[in-house]
Parts: C-alpha cells; structure tokens; sequence
C-alpha cells in the first residue's frame, strides 16, 4: 500500500492553469504589440492631418524692374499722382507721339491689366495699361488710352513713396537682351494655418535673377488674387507680396532664365510634416514609448511573465534535478510494484 500511494504521488501530472475560452483564447498583450499598436494609431492620425486641406498663404519679399498686375475691381490699384507725362499715340505715322502732363487720381474704371517697370537709366517708371475691352483709365480727368505709356520722374517716385496694389500678379519677364525688365531677386515663405497651432512655415527657398513669377492656384492653375506693396524710394522696384486666402492653395509658377517650362513650387507632404510641431511632439513620444518598451522586453520573458532573480533561478534548478531524480526512480520502481502486488495476490 506504501508503494502505491509512493507510484501515484509520483505518476500525477501537474496541475495546468484553465485555458482561456471563447475568442479571446491566447490572447497575451506583450510591451512591443501594445507599443506597435500605438505607432499605428499615431501613423494613421498623422495620414489624415497631412491630407486635411487648410488654408495657405504665401509670403514673398524681393525686388524687381518690372510686374504685371491684372486688377478685377476698379479699386484694386489707385493712387494720387502730383505730376506725370502721357505719351499719346501719334495722330499719323508721319508724327511723333504727344508727351501731355497729367495729375491728379489714377481711376481704372474696370478690370485691366498695368505693366509697372522701373527704367535704372532714365530713372523713372512706367506704366502701361491694357484690357480686351471696357472703359480706359483716367488720371484726373485725362483719359488714358490702353497702351499708352505713362512715365512718372524720380521725384515724383519719392513724394509717391508707396504704391498698394492687389490682383493676379507676375514678377519680372523672360529674360532677352537689351531688357532690364527682370527679377532681382526675392525670398518666399509658405504658412499654413493649424489649428490650435496658428500659422505654422512650412517651406522656404528664394528665387535667382531674370526668374518669372507668379502665383497661381494649385489645383486649378488658374492666377490667384494677391497683395502687393511697391517701395518707389530705392534703386529697384522693393515689393512685398502676399498671396492665398481661404480655401485657397497657392502656389509659385516660376519660369527659370533660360526659358525651361514653368515649375510650380509649394509644400509637399514631408514638408508640412517636418515642419509641424505635433510631429515633433509625435516623435518624441514614440522615441519613449521605444524605449520603455525595449526595457519592458529586456525585464520580460517571451511569454510577459517576470524573469525570476537569480536566487529565484537556483531554486528552480534544484527543483528540476529533484524531480528528474524522482522522474527515473519511478521508472525503476514501476515494475517491481507491479510484481510484488500479484505476487500478493
């Protein structure tokens, strides 16, 4: 009986935990799977921010000989001249254009478009308006003929100061010989407004001499309406530009020097992204998480229990020799328990 109770001690299997039922059967949520999870969630939030439109404004400071400015609404370019010359369109071939003072208010009576260049040599500016069709413009009570050049002297650029214009607007003109109507020089910037974050940069370059530039629609490519200031005072055409408004997405539509078609240049999507601040906060939240999880996985077995110490470890080798001596000691006694019992018997 000692025997018995010694092989059926020895021969009971141990004790299993209860299995999991139903579909959460072996489900274990290790360190990495949750720090995984959290790494999609954020990609997914930041997939969606990037591709959300919003609004944006392009900023470009510069100087010029010359820009284009096609106005919409009689308003959109006025100003007081004191004194400026007209050349009148000759009455025949045979005569010569008729130079005719001017002053007073320039009034375009509708949509048009001025060309406005800066002459280094005369030192003086120009202005040409053109228009498929409408009234022409007046400056006090002159009639301007479209085509016609106006010429406004240096003193009078000074005493003017600043011209304040807005439409669709080009800098410069293909660069040829014998032209001084071209781009200096000038430096952009994009802003795009996040909210809760305000207006946020998100790409910044500059443009090189004898470039042409506008600023157009990104979707439509068709001219966007912008602002624009003039500084008449210095040995160019000084201008600051602001282009884009709400729900527009503006663009730059440059034409380089040497007569390349034109390049678009805005935003891409790792721009905005580099230059969000929440993805600064993002990174540096996930570079915690990383870590946090890579000493999670260092302090945790393959299945997430506890590593035991290494008092726990030498307890546990002991065990494990005790139980394979027992292991092979049952073996050997096996048999003879079976003999000496139906010897009994």
């Amino acid at each position: 009986m000692a025997g018995r109770s010694v092989t059926d001690a020895t021969a009971a299997p141990p004790t299993a935990p209860p299995a999991r039922s139903g579909r959460w059967r072996g489900l274990q949520l290790r360190p990495r799977d949750v720090a995984i999870a959290i790494i999609g969630a954020l990609v997914l939030g930041a997939v969606i921010f990037l591709l959300a439109d919003r609004d944006r404004t392009i900023r470009l400071t510069g100087e010029t000989m010359q820009l284009s400015l096609t106005t919409l609404r009689a308003d959109d370019f006025t100003f007081e001249m004191g004194e400026a010359v007209v050349l009148l369109p000759a009455a025949s071939p045979a005569r010569a254009a008729e130079a005719r003072a001017v002053s007073g208010a320039l009034y375009l009576q509708g949509p048009a478009r001025a060309d406005i260049s800066f002459d280094p040599v005369e030192n003086n500016l120009t202005l040409v308006f053109s228009a498929a069709e409408g009234p022409v413009p007046r400056i006090g009570e002159q009639d301007i003929p479209f085509g016609a050049p106006v010429v406004i002297g240096r003193a009078e650029m000074q005493r003017i100061s600043v011209l304040r214009a807005a439409g669709s607007i080009t800098l410069g003109q293909p660069a040829r010989s014998n032209s001084t109507a071209h781009l200096v020089q000038a430096d952009y910037s994009f802003f795009e407004r996040v909210p809760g974050l305000g207006e946020v940069e998100t790409l910044a370059g500059s443009l090189g001499r004898f470039d042409m530039v506008g600023f157009v629609d990104q979707h439509s490519g068709e001219p966007i309406r912008s602002d624009v200031m003039i500084d008449l005072t210095a040995a160019t055409l000084r201008i600051w530009v602001e282009a884009g408004s709400q729900g527009a997405a503006p663009v730059l539509s440059v034409q380089r020097k040497l007569g390349a078609l034109p390049a678009r240049i805005g935003p891409e999507w790792r721009d905005r992204l580099l230059a969000n601040p929440l993805f600064q906060i993002a990174t540096t939240v996930l570079s915690l998480i990383l870590v946090i999880g890579q000493i999670l996985s260092v302090s945790a077995g393959p299945s997430g229990k506890e590593v035991p110490g290494p008092k726990e470890e030498a307890a546990l080798g002991k065990r494990r020799i005790v139980r394979v001596v027992w292991s092979q000691f049952s073996r050997r006694a096996g048999p003879r328990r079976d003999r000496s019992i139906r010897d009994t018997d």
